[in-house]
């Protein structure tokens, strides 16, 4: 059953035709349903999945994937500090540690200079990054969910 937007007021019923349709009728219409329904015994009314990102507990317009975009980057953009716009016009290099860890730690070869990309998240609010070497595909995927599980956490 895909989430309903609707509510179901005390005049309607939810029946569940054997094709797999979902249909919403008001209780005047019973008289024409027929042995293609099943009636269901519960009614249950959720709503639509999104991910809090600012951790709120209510979806916001950014958040809500059915807004129209413009709606949305009005919404995150009134949300966000100076700091974090700024960051976002930026973009730097960062390194990928050998085992695909996110922490700062020593690093060697050509790219070692390149800084860490958390104190990049941290210091200048970046969430852009150049990778100029990685360790390899998995240690990259690894360090990606990282950053990423990081950023998602650390928003104020």
């Amino acid at each position: 059953m895909s989430h309903r937007r609707n509510e179901i007021n005390s005049s309607q019923i939810l029946l569940y035709e054997k094709t797999k349709q979902l249909r919403l009728l008001e209780f005047s219409d019973l008289r024409s349903v027929h042995s293609n329904y099943y009636f269901m015994d519960k009614i249950f009314i959720s709503k639509p999945a999104y991910r809090d990102l600012n951790k709120n507990g209510k979806m916001d317009v950014y958040e809500d994937k059915t807004q129209p975009i413009e709606k949305r980057v009005a919404d995150i953009l009134q949300q966000m500090t100076i700091e974090e716009k700024a960051g976002m016009m930026f973009i730097n290099g960062a390194r990928v540690n050998e085992d695909g860890s996110i922490e700062d730690k020593p690093a060697k070869g050509m790219f070692a200079f390149a800084p860490n990309g958390l104190k990049l998240m941290d210091e200048k609010k970046m969430n852009h990054f150049n990778l100029w070497q990685v360790p390899s595909a998995s240690m990259l995927v690894k360090w990606y969910n990282a950053m990423q599980k990081y950023a998602e956490e650390k928003r104020d």
